[in-house]
């Protein structure tokens, strides 16, 4: 690959402010999820791409010192993103991811959210208890 080129994905600048949205939409909903005032939230991302058509001109140098004009026409893509959180008073559960183990904490220093995994408290019974 040539340096003036680079690899399209999802992870590349093209992509840099939909990164931006989808993380800063999935914060809103954690912090509004947190603080009570919601109870769910769907986050909905939309990514449209087409192709469009495009030309420059080229100046290119003959060998007698002349320079010719050359229309180069290529084609380029056209990215539209689109990040829409939806926030919910009622919930409705059908498939997802719950886990007893993990508590949601919010860091307001970092304005991050984290899964902390909730200490387990074992007892244990005395075989005196058992018999009875």
């Amino acid at each position: 690959m040539k340096a003036t080129e680079f690899e399209l994905t999802a992870q590349s600048e093209a992509f840099k402010h939909f990164n931006e949205n989808l993380n800063e939409k999935i914060k809103q909903c954690l912090y509004e999820l947190h603080e009570g005032n919601f109870e769910a939230g769907d986050i909905n991302a939309k990514i449209s791409i087409e192709l469009i058509d495009g030309t420059q001109e080229v100046y290119l140098q003959e060998g007698n010192g002349q320079g010719k004009a050359k229309t180069k026409y290529y084609r380029t893509p056209l990215i539209e993103t689109k990040v829409i959180l939806s926030l919910k008073k009622r919930t409705e559960a059908k498939a997802g991811y719950l886990s007893r183990d993990f508590e949601l904490r919010f860091d307001k220093n970092n304005e991050s959210f984290t899964l902390a995994k909730v200490p387990q408290v074992q007892m244990q019974l005395d075989e005196s208890e058992d018999a009875q």
